[in-house]
């Protein structure tokens, strides 16, 4: 389904899958296995890309977002979430720029521990760097993208279910900016 998501116009369910093999197959991840530098070389750049995207999803759910989202607006166009026709440019920088300085580590000695260690210190750099663009993201044009808004979600509802509440409004925390 991710793939579809890529290139919804042009790539069904079907042709994703298929195009999925085919890549999955010229990639030939048996060779990783034939050299162990190789397999570290392939997980470091993986952690490079996911380490940096994970430190700004938490930053931006626990610190920005303060735990509330508005699921539904998630999949809508023009909402709160939308940004810039779609884009957030201020998260697309961060997640450049740290990502960019973990790979950098592999060509550049001098920080060659941010490409050994880019999956931790991926998640670091990516929290921080997002948390230090708050304030300028804040007074931007798209700076409804930086609110928190809606609520914890409907699994308080299935929690208050399991633990015997009734009334969900009077268990559920309430949100003031």
């Amino acid at each position: 389904y991710d793939f579809t998501n890529l290139l919804p116009r042009l790539l069904n369910f079907r042709t994703a899958a298929s195009a999925s093999i085919v890549l999955g197959f010229l990639y030939m991840p048996w060779r990783l296995m034939e050299n162990p530098n190789t397999l570290f070389s392939v997980l470091n750049n993986v952690g490079a890309f996911i380490g940096p995207a994970t430190g700004i999803l938490i930053a931006d759910y626990y610190i920005v977002r303060r735990g509330h989202l508005e699921v539904a607006d998630l999949y809508r166009a023009n909402s709160a979430y939308w940004a810039h026709r779609g884009y957030n440019y201020w998260t697309l920088g961060v997640l450049f720029v740290s990502t960019g300085f973990c790979v950098a580590g592999q060509f550049v000695s001098a920080i060659g521990w941010a490409y050994e260690y880019a999956s931790v210190f991926g998640i670091i750099l990516g929290f921080g760097l997002y948390f230090a663009i708050l304030p300028l993201a804040r007074r931007s044009p798209i700076a409804s993208a930086f609110k928190p808004i809606g609520d914890t979600g409907v699994e308080n509802a299935d929690l208050a279910f399991s633990a015997g509440i009734d009334d969900l409004t009077a268990a559920a925390p309430t949100h003031t900016e």
